[in-house]
């Protein structure tokens, strides 16, 4: 056993205080190799890099689903699906912002987004396909990107600090010994003259870690006694996601010759280990620059650099008392050289990259914003004239007149540079050009600094059964109409602060004075639907066994209405059923009938009568459904409102009968495509701004909702 894993806590922390380091990775020691400079930045200042290339982040997602198709497994032996699989690499790229994006030549970030996405789309595809290659190797898996922190000895020499390794999946193989593997995605394949090289240190220092890490996993050694031998196969899976010309699998697996070349590789980790160690013990080393090295940021490299020598310890928050400490002690002649003496221009002028033209907010803070977006356009060769700025609630329309010859296609291309320029996080260009003024102009709509609520105003409340809803920066009211029978039900999403409850609020308001009869299904008490409780015309309900209950009814009125008079009755008695936080409902609803306790007292025919009706069951999911699918015909007409609909629950089917969908704020482009079948509603401002999709128009129309003068 190493001997330093038998220190006291307090001994521990002595011994760890001289060192600038408190701990030591394969990652670590690859970075000291290739680039002393980033080793010192990341793992001494920890002054990591504001940005990623783009085979990270397709890494990072690819990863995330691997570590969620994993879990699932590990439990059930169930695969999931390709379309959850990528659900969840959605949610993974759409939490990496625009800003972690490492800029490309001729390359916009949505453009680096798409193919992000195109790649993890692929690699998730082979993963499916060719799952059998880990199949063939896999009898239990013990641990998924677990973090194992272990000091370790590599030629009977003790490690003075403790190795932290991560990997991908630590298993039990079929033959019942201790096995490791290790994910990677690659646009390429690792020549196999390369493989010993690249693979080494990172197989043999996770397979140092897990041996220590086993020993104490009492449990598994029980089960599996083999397993105390340590790791007997180490593996790395290489999937492409560039297609083989040959057609052939996708997946590559390498594997690892632990026993032929474990004493070559541990001899090839010792010696970076040992100039590490050697480094972050010694105050006054110097941590060389490499130029050549491509897989850093040269630019952030050369910054940190002149930071350290211009700033010195007080420019870097993160070092640890212990650091300073050590750090203190490197001679003033190293730390500071003579770089005091050069003047700060010059300094400032070298750190940054030659050729390179400012374009931010600050740089054009006279412009206005119609000017920043000409200005940044031009820069971009492709000269524009903002030809009308149309000046809205939540934003403001821009009207871009092209200039002849230029692709309005490749207008697209710039919406974050754009955003950019103008100061705010995005901006959103709608699909289809805008008629204005006798000509067709490029919209571009910029988030407002400052919101002007659109409250309604009784003349804009049309006659008939149209319901206002809003209105969009040209002065145009938009309804939804419940007398025509392409819009009978409306869709409504929006997270809290979006203006979803003021806009249902607005519709009640609006309905009751056309005399419909309201019932609200309010299973979150919102006490802005509570106050409805005593008002006329209006029923409130909250709980979900008596919404269950209610929809069912309903289902059974509509039938009794078409037996009786047809669709006749669809005019004269017209009823409107809000129902919020659905979504929520849906996943906790009933699924089936319950017997009661006494079933077996209960005489033959009211058993079987019983029974009859437990076949007849429906949810209250397939009540609704069924409500959006014939209630027109009977008059009665749906608002379901949630914060966020799933692809399950909105479904062809029901998007089909919520021809009209209003979406508001959401989080995440794929809440947006769910509602609107394209992204947008994520670029949204809040309180009211929303995204309308209906018959009426071939893409969603950006519109400010009303709110009712009457609360």
């Amino acid at each position: 056993m190493n001997k330093y894993a038998t220190l006291s806590p307090e001994e521990l922390e002595k011994h760890l205080s001289n060192f600038l380091i408190s701990s030591w990775s394969q990652s670590s020691i690859s970075d000291f190799i290739r680039n002393e400079k980033s080793f010192e930045r990341k793992h001494i200042f920890r002054d990591y890099s504001k940005q990623k290339g783009m085979s990270a982040i397709i890494g990072d997602v690819y990863d995330k689903a691997l570590n969620h198709f994993f879990e699932v497994y590990k439990v059930s032996k169930e695969k999931t699906g390709f379309d959850a699989l990528m659900q969840v690499a959605h949610n993974k790229l759409d939490s990496i912002g625009a800003n972690k994006y490492r800029a490309q030549k001729d390359k916009t970030i949505s453009q680096l987004q798409l193919k992000a996405l195109n790649a993890v789309n692929f690699l998730i595809k082979n993963f499916l396909s060719e799952f059998s290659v880990y199949e063939n190797e896999i009898q239990e898996i013990i641990g998924i990107q677990n973090k194992i922190t272990e000091f370790i000895s590599i030629n009977d020499i003790d490690i003075p600090l403790p190795l932290v390794t991560k990997p991908d999946l630590i298993f039990i193989d079929k033959g019942g010994f201790l096995a490791v593997l290790d994910h990677k995605s690659k646009y390429s394949y690792t020549k196999q003259a390369d493989v010993n090289l690249r693979y080494s240190n990172q197989s043999i220092a996770y397979i140092l870690a897990v041996n220590e890490w086993i020993k104490k996993q009492k449990d598994i050694v029980k089960k599996y006694p083999k397993a105390i031998e340590g790791v007997k196969k180490f593996f790395f899976y290489e999937n492409k996601f560039s297609k083989n010309k040959d057609n052939s699998n996708q997946i590559r697996q390498i594997p690892i010759d632990i026993e032929k070349s474990r004493v070559l590789y541990e001899q090839v980790l010792f010696e970076g280990i040992w100039r590490v160690m050697e480094a972050v013990q010694n105050p006054d080393y110097v941590y060389l620059m490499n130029p050549n090295d491509y897989f850093e940021d040269g630019e952030e490299i050369i910054n940190f650099w002149i930071k350290t020598h211009l700033e010195g310890l007080e420019g870097f928050p993160k070092l640890k008392p212990h650091q300073i400490t050590l750090l203190k002690k490197k001679r003033s002649a190293i730390r500071r050289a003579s770089l005091v003496g050069i003047p700060q221009n010059i300094i400032k002028q070298f750190s940054q990259p030659k050729k390179f033209i400012s374009l931010t907010p600050k740089d054009m803070e006279n412009m206005t914003i119609a000017q920043r977006i000409e200005h940044r356009l031009s820069t971009f060769g492709y000269p524009v004239k903002i030809a009308h700025v149309i000046e809205g609630y939540s934003c403001d329309t821009y009207l871009v007149d092209v200039n002849a010859g230029l692709k309005i296609s490749k207008i697209y291309n710039y919406e974050m540079d754009i955003a950019n320029a103008v100061g705010v996080s995005n901006v959103r260009i709608a699909k289809t050009l805008v008629n204005y003024d006798d000509a067709a102009f490029v919209s571009i709509e910029v988030k407002r600094k400052d919101l002007r609520p659109l409250f309604l105003e009784q003349s804009e409340i049309p006659g008939g059964w149209e319901l206002p809803l809003g209105k969009d920066n040209f002065g145009k009211v938009f309804s939804w109409d419940i007398g025509n029978p392409t819009t009978p039900h409306l869709m409504i999403a929006g997270t809290s602060g979006s203006g979803k409850s003021v806009t249902i609020l607005t519709i009640i308001e609006t309905a009751r004075k056309k005399g419909i009869k309201i019932t609200i299904l309010d299973p979150k008490y919102d006490e802005k639907f509570l106050s409805y409780k005593n008002k006329r015309g209006v029923t409130v309900m909250n709980e979900l066994p008596e919404i269950e209950k209610f929809m069912k009814s309903k289902v059974e009125e509509m039938d009794e209405i078409f037996k009786a008079y047809g669709a006749r009755g669809a005019s004269e008695n017209k009823q409107l059923i809000i129902f919020d936080e659905a979504a929520d409902c849906f996943a906790r609803q009933s699924r089936s009938i319950e017997y009661p306790e006494d079933f077996e007292d209960w005489g033959e025919d009211e058993q079987k009568q019983f029974e009859r009706e437990a076949k007849r069951f429906k949810t209250l999911e397939e009540n609704t459904l069924i409500l959006s699918q014939k209630a027109r015909s009977a008059g009665i007409h749906l608002v379901l409102a949630a914060q966020r609909f799933s692809v399950k629950v909105l479904s062809g089917d029901a998007k089909a009968n919520f021809s009209t969908r209003l979406c508001l704020f959401v989080k995440s482009s794929i809440d947006s495509r769910v509602m609107l079948d394209q992204e947008g509603a994520e670029k949204l401002r809040g309180k009211g701004d929303a995204l309308l999709s209906s018959p009426e128009s071939s893409e969603p129309v950006r519109l400010q909702c009303f709110i009712s003068k009457n609360f």
